[in-house]
């Protein structure tokens, strides 16, 4: 009986690599490792960077804490607000306020011509705008005196207290209102008489200014006593003071 046998396999021999070739291969290596010093030199100071920034991190935290702050919460509103300031319309509007400001020098001389407009108008008019200014210098200066801030202060002071004076006053009247009322009279007629005499003595001295009196002696006031007016008038006084003195 025959056994099988597998043919034999061919080896391919390796080609050896040219003198070129290995020339490029260490070219690029050597490039490599040029590269790479060069990075390592770039970010050999970064730890000592990093460290740094992490020192001020840290102690600003501790300055924040120490003020009673939260660090972690005005990160966290910082970014609440750097979100606000990047939304389309907020930017539209900084883009619109940005606009403002690169037309300002335009805004300012116009209105730097309308006040020179305005001043010569003034002028006009003999309105000397330079005194006015001073003098309205001098009035700020005056009432921003220590005394009359006091003063202002205490004026404050009082009319917060004007709740408590009112009350004060209406008990006050009320009072006068009672007593008025336990003697019996009516506060209402009372003051109704006193607009009544004091419209009658008001025309009587309007009568006696357009006719002003002479001297008169003691025949003079005899010969008056005659007079129906007067009588009246000497009526009139000799009863109020009985009522007077009645109320006494």
């Amino acid at each position: 009986m025959s056994t099988y046998s597998p043919p034999p396999t061919q080896r391919s021999t390796p080609t050896q690599p040219s003198a070129a070739t290995l020339e490029t291969i260490l070219a690029k290596l050597e490039t490599m490792e040029q590269t790479l010093q060069q990075l390592a030199h770039v970010m050999s100071p970064v730890p000592d960077a990093m460290a740094t920034a992490t020192d001020l991190l840290d102690a600003y935290a501790a300055r924040q804490q120490e003020q009673g702050q939260d660090p972690e919460e005005n990160t966290r509103q910082a970014l609440l607000l750097l979100e606000r300031l990047t939304r389309s319309h907020t930017l539209h509007h900084l883009q619109t306020l940005l606009q403002v400001a690169d037309q300002s020098p335009e805004l300012v001389a116009h209105l730097v011509d309308l006040t020179d407009t305005w001043a010569d108008q003034a002028a006009d008019r003999g309105i000397d705008l330079e005194d006015r200014l001073k003098r309205l210098q001098a009035l700020v200066v005056q009432a921003t005196a220590p005394l009359v801030l006091e003063k202002a202060e205490a004026l404050v002071a009082l009319t917060a207290q004007a709740d408590e004076l009112m009350s004060f006053a209406v008990d006050q009247v009320d009072d006068s209102i009672r007593t008025l009322q336990d003697r019996g009279l009516d506060p209402h007629a009372l003051a109704d008489d006193g607009l009544q005499l004091m419209a009658m003595l008001a025309a009587a001295y309007r009568q006696t200014k357009q006719a002003p009196p002479r001297s008169v002696g003691p025949l003079g006031l005899l010969k008056a006593l005659s007079d129906p007016d007067f009588q009246k008038f000497l009526g009139f006084v000799t009863q109020l003071g009985k009522h007077v003195g009645q109320q006494l």
